[in-house]
């Protein structure tokens, strides 16, 4: 049987290609601009906290703030740590970083560390909260971050909440 094709027939199938052609080129554009704006949140963090964590007799208050911003951050933190309800030291530094971003982490590395000169927070009590991140510069420390709101995250050291961070 010999099949022979119209002219209209071929102005549908050319219709259905260009629609076909157009439909793909906008979902793949979608798809890139997606995962661009995904990228942007990743890659733009700046949050404050304020949080209080209590350790038996032992406890600190502070205020934080973070800015991540395409591989490198900063941190600043201040407050003031109890003992047995008296003021036992005052913490106040800021922490400069590069970070990398992987599978839901970030694994942040200190750089230099600044700290007023009202800081006069005992070394021992210092141990006792801070990791060597915010201690000493060249220090590792890992943590996730996810985005429960538009501009709020919460941070999670391995599987316990810190605290939660709003822009």
């Amino acid at each position: 049987m010999i099949h022979f094709t119209t002219l209209e027939s071929l102005k549908v199938n050319k219709n259905k290609t260009i629609i076909i052609i157009t439909v793909s080129i906008i979902l793949f554009g979608s798809f890139l601009y997606f995962m661009y704006l995904k990228c942007l949140r990743v890659n733009n963090i700046t949050c404050h906290a304020s949080a209080t964590m209590v350790r038996k007799e032992n406890s600190i208050e502070f205020f934080t703030n973070f800015k991540f911003n395409k591989g490198n951050g900063v941190v600043s933190l201040s407050g003031t740590t109890y003992h047995d309800g008296m003021k036992d030291g005052f913490i106040s530094e800021t922490v400069l970083f590069d970070y990398d971003y992987q599978s839901g982490s970030y694994f942040m590395k200190s750089k230099k560390i600044y700290r007023s000169p009202q800081m006069n927070l005992p070394d021992h009590v210092g141990k006792s909260w801070l990791p060597d991140f915010y201690r000493k510069p060249d220090n590792d420390i890992v943590m996730k971050i996810e985005e429960i709101y538009p501009k709020k995250w919460i941070f999670i050291s391995e599987t316990i909440p810190l605290f939660f961070c709003e822009g």
